[in-house]
Formats: structure tokens, sequence, C-alpha cells
């Protein structure tokens, strides 16, 4: 246990000190995991198989991290990091969008 808290250490002591309505970090990390890992893992698996769906789940999943970073940046000072998933989710609806259909100008 010792050797993953301290390989956890760094990571939750960036929440300490901030306005968070949790009173542990896990319940955000185990949430951020099994949401946005968990949508991005289902888009990608749906994308290799090329089932019909995947697109609208490779949107969601862009869409799921914008709104998480959206909601972090109100309980967690700005962060480069930050700025990049942001950009990435951004990148990510921008590659997909398109792709569904969302700009077509013949509809």
């Amino acid at each position: 246990m010792g050797r993953a808290a301290a390989a956890v250490g760094p990571w939750a002591r960036l929440h300490v000190g901030t306005a968070s309505p949790f009173g542990s970090v896990v319940l955000p990390h185990v949430v951020l995991a099994l949401v946005l890992g968990g949508i991005h893992v289902l888009a990608f698996a749906l994308l290799s198989r090329r089932m019909p769906r995947a697109l609208f789940w490779a949107a969601a999943a862009g869409f799921a991290l914008l709104i998480w970073i959206f909601v972090q940046m109100i309980f967690v000072p700005f962060s480069v990091l930050q700025a990049v998933y942001f950009v990435l989710g951004l990148a990510e609806l921008g590659l997909v969008l398109p792709l569904l259909g969302l700009f077509d100008r013949r509809s």
C-alpha cells in the first residue's frame, strides 16, 4: 500500500486545499476513469469494429471530456493540462461531427 500511496501522492496533493464537494479525491478519480475512460474505450472498440453507432459514441466521448474539464475548472485552479485536454476534446469533436454529417449543406 505504501508504494501505491507514494505513486499517487503527487497527484493527490494537487487537490489538497482546493474547494471540492468531495471529502476525498478517490471518488472524482473513479468517476473520471469510469465515465471518461469508459466512453472513450467504448468508442474505440466500436470504431475498430466499424459499427454504425461508433461516431455517435466518439462524439459523446468528446462532449464528456469538455464537460468534465468545464466542471473541473470550477473546483480546481487552472492547469496547463486542463487547456491541453480541452483542446483535445475540441479536436475530437471537430473531427467527428463532420463525419456525422452535422455540417452537410445538402440537408
